[in-house]
């Protein structure tokens, strides 16, 4: 794979689109690149009212980073942007991961197992675990006539603030505090990952990854609480 991007076969022209397209897979983005694509995440997930990757790839399309991913970008002849795959070949263990986005004026066309069949052929070690979000029943039917299984299911659970709530006892010794921008990263990343040992997503939090939230506009300190003990008085 060549960091500045490789021409993948695309197969036949899709009489649908102007001349013929072109899948291309690349390493890092570059900045023009990555703002097609976050347009694309954008406009997928107006249309599904869910993004169809998740937070991991979106701060690193904002912010770059992201070494090891390859990107794979599906264009018409004039360069407009109609498909999106990441593969992130990172996890050891359960093997590499991929999350694919086809613009939604454009699905129904092969144009998602055109996607997945190169991503299955980027993956280092010939394994994949594809990630659908929001339950869409196109994701799931390409899922499954490619030969995967759901293996693990994520849940969102919200409760609304106005409901009521009940009275909360905190422990003698403990006392919460705001989380302190460049003083508290370390300590916190260390918990984290203490406390999500088995965790497949979250423990393995570097420092940057909590960096990089910290650039987001949702980033509000003052809600990121901490729970510490007090220090022991003396006599």
């Amino acid at each position: 794979m060549s960091p500045a991007g490789a021409a993948v076969s695309p197969g036949p022209d899709d009489p649908g689109f102007p001349g013929p397209l072109t899948l291309s897979e690349r390493g890092q983005l570059t900045e023009s690149e990555a703002r097609q694509v976050g347009d694309l995440i954008d406009e997928v997930a107006d249309a599904d009212g869910v993004s169809p990757v998740n937070e991991h790839v979106l701060l690193h399309l904002r912010h770059g980073g992201d070494v090891d991913s390859s990107n794979f970008l599906l264009t018409t002849v004039d360069g407009s942007l109609v498909g999106y795959g990441h593969l992130d070949p990172t996890d050891p263990i359960a093997g590499p991961a991929a999350e694919l986005a086809i613009h939604p004026a454009h699905r129904g066309r092969g144009l998602g197992r055109r996607l997945l069949t190169a991503v299955e052929r980027a993956s280092p070690d010939g394994r994949l675990r594809l990630w659908a979000h929001g339950a869409h029943a196109g994701a799931e039917a390409l899922a499954r006539q490619a030969g995967y299984r759901r293996t693990r299911v994520l849940w969102q659970m919200r409760k609304s603030l106005l409901a009521h709530l009940p009275q909360v006892e905190i422990p003698q010794g403990v006392r919460f505090r705001p989380f302190l921008p460049g003083q508290d990263e370390a300590a916190w990343t260390a918990l984290n990952n203490l406390a999500f040992t088995d965790h497949p997503d979250q423990g393995g939090w570097s420092e940057d990854d909590i960096l990089l939230r910290e650039k987001e506009p949702w980033f509000d300190p003052a809600g990121f609480l901490l729970a510490e003990t007090e220090p022991m008085q003396g006599p």
